[in-house]
């Protein structure tokens, strides 16, 4: 089961509307628990549906087995630091 991202309070970000995210299915980056899906733009996407976690790179989180990330149903990802982060990251 590939999980929901439950919640996104980057506004700017092109896949967001109501702070939901809409991407077809995110990338959360390498080293940092950055969402390399991130694309910056003042207009929304009009897709429907929830947007999934894809693939995990970062694989010193505690939810990262074999590159797929399994928190379940608790993805949040919000503007940290000026980048648009997975804050449901928790180290191992």
């Amino acid at each position: 089961m590939v999980p929901e991202v439950k919640k996104c309070t980057v506004k700017q970000c092109f896949y967001n509307r109501g702070e939901e995210c809409h991407a077809h299915a995110i990338t959360v980056g390498s080293d940092q628990p950055i969402c390399e899906t991130f694309a910056n733009g003042s207009s929304n996407t009009d897709r429907q549906g929830a947007g999934e976690v894809g693939a995990c790179h970062v694989t010193k989180c505690t939810f990262n087995n074999n590159m797929y990330c399994h928190a379940c149903d608790d993805i949040q990802v919000d503007m940290t630091s000026g980048k648009a982060m997975c804050t449901t990251y928790r180290p191992r």
